[in-house]
């Protein structure tokens, strides 16, 4: 079974993202499970995603 990266990669740094904010967010005292799933906030989940669509498709396509 193929996998398209265009989707796998974001996902996955939507979801790494996701777990570092809430992690360092507990770590600091604040356990809010919403923080799991809501946008905004540091690190930036859409900043990530959309910086790992474009190397994905830096590093798929080229520079053409």
């Amino acid at each position: 079974m193929d996998y398209n990266p265009f989707v796998i990669v974001p996902l996955a740094t939507w979801a790494v993202a996701q777990v570092t904010k809430f992690t360092l967010s507990a770590l600091k005292g604040d356990v809010n499970f919403r923080k799991l799933y809501a946008s905004g906030g540091m690190p930036s989940v859409h900043a990530a995603v959309t910086t790992s669509l474009a190397v994905t498709a830096l590093l798929i396509e080229g520079l053409e």
